[in-house]
């Protein structure tokens, strides 16, 4: 029997095969890790709708699910070029907070005069929404950051649009029935358990005080 020092070849061989049952599994392991955490990245934006030939605002938020890296959108990596981000706001009144922090978006309704046999007329109306980004926030949970887009019908504040949270508004409408009427929809945690969230909306005339 030889008891002698390993030869080279064994040795090399045992760490081979060592490699192939260990050391593998836990790079396939980390690497399924980081695309995990790629496919859960989401992304929000506001989509807002001024039309005054109907006399109508809304605003909503919505998310997108892993947009492609150095894609149609994100073509400087993780900051959109300014010429997509215009491209965007023109052809689909698509926003981020930052945007509309740089520029807030006004929309103004104008005034309908009554029509003898058709209706009675109405003022018209101004939004504004205002964004809301804090990039230098110090906060550990991401839900702190200040990431929203507010908005104001004649400078009153009817809320905020955030989007870096589930919960919260969803979307705002603004349109004339027979008075200035606002519908406020919220999405909120579930009641039932095969419901995680719940979206409840509400109408109600717009008044100048206290809301």
């Amino acid at each position: 029997m030889h008891e002698g020092p390993m030869p080279m070849t064994n040795f090399r061989s045992l760490l081979a095969h060592a490699i192939r049952v260990f050391v593998l599994p836990l790079l396939l392991l980390f690497v399924g890790a980081i695309h995990s955490a790629r496919a859960d990245e989401v992304w929000d934006f506001a989509q807002i709708t001024c039309v005054p030939e109907l006399g109508y605002f809304s605003i909503r938020r919505f998310s997108i699910l892993d947009l492609p890296h150095m894609g149609p959108y994100l073509t400087e990596g993780l900051e959109p070029g300014p010429v997509v981000v215009k491209a965007l706001k023109r052809k689909y009144g698509i926003f981020d907070s930052e945007s509309l922090q740089a520029n807030p978006f006004e929309c103004s309704i104008p005034e309908v005069q009554a029509v003898q046999g058709w209706g009675d007329g109405h003022p018209g109306y101004n939004v504004r929404v205002v964004g809301h980004l804090d990039k230098n926030s110090q906060e550990s949970d991401y839900h702190m950051i200040a990431d929203n887009a507010e908005v104001f019908l004649h400078g009153k504040s009817l809320g905020f649009v955030v989007l870096n949270l589930t919960e919260g508004i969803e979307s705002i409408e603004v349109w004339y029935d027979a008075t200035l009427e606002v519908r406020t929809c919220r999405v909120k945690p579930g009641t039932d358990l095969g419901n995680a969230y719940d979206l409840t909306c509400r109408y109600e005339p717009f008044k100048n005080g206290a809301r």
